[in-house]
């Protein structure tokens, strides 16, 4: 069996208001839901255990991207145009275990979410992420799949528009128990 994984993101962060140095933090807008594929010889398994599904991590690395870069940076892309921010620049949780729901096809599927990102400085930003198994056996945390999301704005709260509600996908989210704020 060769298994693969893949990071489909599901709800892109398009905005968010910085959020400085104060404890205020300000939630991008929308969430960021990201969803991990699992393959078996190239096709899409759609039942994972669950013990496999609680063996997997998503953490975000933020990267901000220059105002040199090209329009689109790919994870596949040999020439990245984007600089690693300090790691205090990003707030919440920037780590989240995998979820099992449905989604609004009712297809079944393992997701990540990120409820409460803040990022302290205006700018466009993108998040590195990265799926790892955690395998006690192994004592180890083997990386599975890294992928970038597109840019997220941050702006300063005199240039920030009022916020959209909550997306479908995070309202059916959060009828299936899922921890996020509907805004």
């Amino acid at each position: 069996m060769n298994k693969t994984y893949e990071i489909v993101v599901r709800q892109q962060a398009k905005k968010g208001r910085m959020t400085g140095f104060s404890q205020d933090l300000r939630s991008l807008c929308p969430s960021l839901i990201l969803q991990v594929l699992v393959k078996e010889n190239g096709r899409i398994i759609t039942q994972v255990s669950e013990e496999e599904c609680l063996s997997l991590v998503c953490t975000l690395r933020l990267v901000e991207v220059n105002s040199t870069s090209r329009a689109v940076i790919d994870s596949r892309d040999e020439d990245r145009n984007a600089t690693l921010r300090e790691e205090n620049n990003l707030l919440g949780n920037s780590a989240a275990c995998c979820q099992q729901f449905v989604d609004l096809h009712g297809n079944p599927g393992m997701f990540f979410l990120f409820p409460d990102l803040g990022i302290r400085s205006p700018g466009k930003y993108r998040f590195q992420c990265s799926v790892f198994r955690i395998d006690l056996e192994l004592d180890a945390m083997p990386v599975l799949v890294t992928e970038f999301t597109q840019p997220c704005s941050i702006v300063s709260p005199k240039n920030y528009p009022r916020p959209q509600g909550p997306t479908r996908l995070a309202k059916s989210f959060v009828e299936q128990g899922a921890d996020l704020r509907l805004r």
